[in-house]
């Protein structure tokens, strides 16, 4: 059986930890960017929507496979005891390096464009987060953009509370939204 499941960004800070949960316990420390995202994890209730996972037939999934609520952290929040020794060695990096929490990598490319100011001339001075919008191309093309309130869109992905930036809501328009490569 299947001990644990992991979304990318997680796995890898599972495993720059020494493959325990910070704490010691449980499935390990979560990102707040994949469980929303990904997983369904209610970021204002900050709860899993127990009767959503029970629906679809996985209301076994438990804590120690999925994480426990309290292990859900804000991209970017420091994970307690930093990088273990065996993967400071494999990364060839010290063990004093601090080790964050990560977040999906679509999304870590949005964050570094929104928040990003472009150089001379192309400035925009103090243009509001919730004015920009990214474009992130890679194996697939989304749209992203943040917003303070929940914003609804026909085929659009979201809102996901405090999913890319805490405190705003992330919207993604998916890859269809930038036509065929045909």
């Amino acid at each position: 059986a299947t001990r644990r499941l992991f979304d990318l960004p997680d796995y890898l800070t599972y495993r720059a930890a020494g493959g325990c949960a910070a704490a010691g316990e449980g499935a390990g420390l979560r990102s707040a960017c994949t469980v929303v995202c990904k997983w369904n994890f209610d970021a204002a209730a900050q709860d899993w929507d127990a009767a959503f996972l029970a629906e679809i037939g996985l209301a076994d999934l438990g804590s120690q496979r999925i994480g426990a609520a309290e292990d859900v952290r804000e991209v970017g929040a420091r994970v307690p005891g930093g990088v273990c020794a065996a993967a400071a060695r494999d990364l060839g990096i010290t063990s004093a390096a601090a080790l964050g929490i990560g977040m999906i990598d679509a999304h870590a490319g949005g964050l570094g464009c929104l928040g990003g100011e472009p150089p001379p001339p192309h400035a925009t001075g103090a243009m509001p987060l919730e004015m920009r919008l990214a474009l992130i191309a890679g194996t697939s093309t989304c749209h992203m953009a943040c917003s303070q309130e929940p914003v609804f869109v026909p085929g659009v992905w979201g809102p996901y509370a405090s999913a890319m930036v805490p405190g705003f809501f992330f919207e993604r328009g998916r890859p269809e939204f930038c036509g065929s490569g045909d």
